[in-house]
């Protein structure tokens, strides 16, 4: 350590506490919408892969919740899964088919905006289901970006009504979606971190932040903890680059 120039640092987990909180649950007019915590829960908690800090934190605020709400207390009892599509990094999105006590089929979906917003024809926004014309897809990515300013990473939801049977399901279902609200999350700095950076560069270290976060968030936590960006840097890394 006594030799470098330069110190070359994740963020999740090193500048930040690697504690994911779910702060919000909006919909697409920006209020809290507990009909959206509800689709996330449905999404994180019957995927069958691995639950990242994300899932968890979604699963904890509906349990939270329940004691407020009474249509969100034992989900997990209500519905049954039918079916998935795990998460991979070129859809960058995971999609769950259930199935209500009724009967009711429903895909839901969550992931990154943009892909996100490449599968969904229509938005719930208003008093009710409208088409996703490019001013309600602007008031969508004006959200996220006043979002992000404030450091909070965001994903979409969305859903979708009766689609393919078991067996005939698959990706070709993630289409024509309606979404719903969003996601928001915040991993805070640890208190630790400022001080640590200041004694890196008395010492004449440079630090560089290396992730794969969003770069808005990305400079929102470089600020609170003394960071300043001078410039952002983007490398497109395939899985088989790794």
């Amino acid at each position: 350590m006594g030799a470098i120039d330069i110190l070359c640092t994740d963020k999740t987990g090193t500048l930040t506490q690697d504690q994911v909180v779910l702060e919000y649950h909006l919909n697409v007019n920006g209020e809290d919408d507990n009909r959206v915590l509800r689709h996330a829960y449905l999404n994180s908690y019957f995927q069958t892969g691995y639950k990242n800090l994300m899932d968890l934190a979604i699963i904890r605020k509906t349990e939270e919740a329940e004691e407020e709400d009474p249509r969100l207390v034992d989900l997990s009892e209500h519905y049954v899964k039918v079916d998935e599509i795990p998460f991979d990094f070129s859809r960058r999105r995971l999609s769950t088919v259930v199935q209500d006590t009724a009967g009711k089929t429903q895909m839901v979906t969550k992931g990154a905006v943009e892909e996100m917003l490449s599968i969904c024809s229509f938005a719930e926004c208003d008093g009710g289901v409208q088409p996703l014309t490019g001013n309600v897809r602007q008031r969508i990515l004006q959200t996220v970006d006043s979002l992000n300013d404030k450091g909070f990473r965001v994903l979409v939801i969305a859903q979708k009504s009766s689609p393919s049977p078991v067996g005939a399901f698959g990706v070709k279902d993630e289409c024509d979606m309606v979404l719903i609200g969003y996601l928001a999350f915040l991993d805070p700095p640890k208190e630790s971190t400022a001080d640590a950076i200041r004694a890196l560069k008395r010492h004449g270290v440079t630090t560089k932040i290396l992730t794969g976060d969003n770069d808005k968030v990305t400079r929102t936590i470089c600020k609170q903890v003394g960071l300043k960006v001078r410039t952002v840097n983007y490398f497109n890394v395939g899985r088989n680059d790794l």
